[in-house]
């Protein structure tokens, strides 16, 4: 199941995480902004460690199942859900 942007993803966000990335123009609390493959993609990539610096800024880093999580939204159909 690939989840929903409002009750599975938004709540994996930190208010602190949001509002260090929203000045980078990097919307983590926004579905229109989120569900662009590639916005997808690039935060999914900083948040594993694939991309540098590492999401969220100092840690703690997200566990396995929260990274399924949001890649499963990202990959399992219906993906992108609202």
């Amino acid at each position: 199941m690939s989840g929903s942007f409002k009750t599975d993803i938004l709540p994996l966000f930190l208010q602190k995480d949001i509002n260090c990335m929203n000045p980078l123009k990097v919307y983590l609390d926004s579905y229109e902004w989120m569900s662009n493959p590639a916005n997808a993609q690039n935060v999914y990539d900083h948040l594993t460690g694939t991309k540098k610096p590492r999401m969220p800024a100092g840690g703690p880093f997200w566990p396995p199942d929260k990274l399924k999580k949001f890649n499963d939204w990202m990959t399992v159909d219906p993906k992108f859900q609202p």
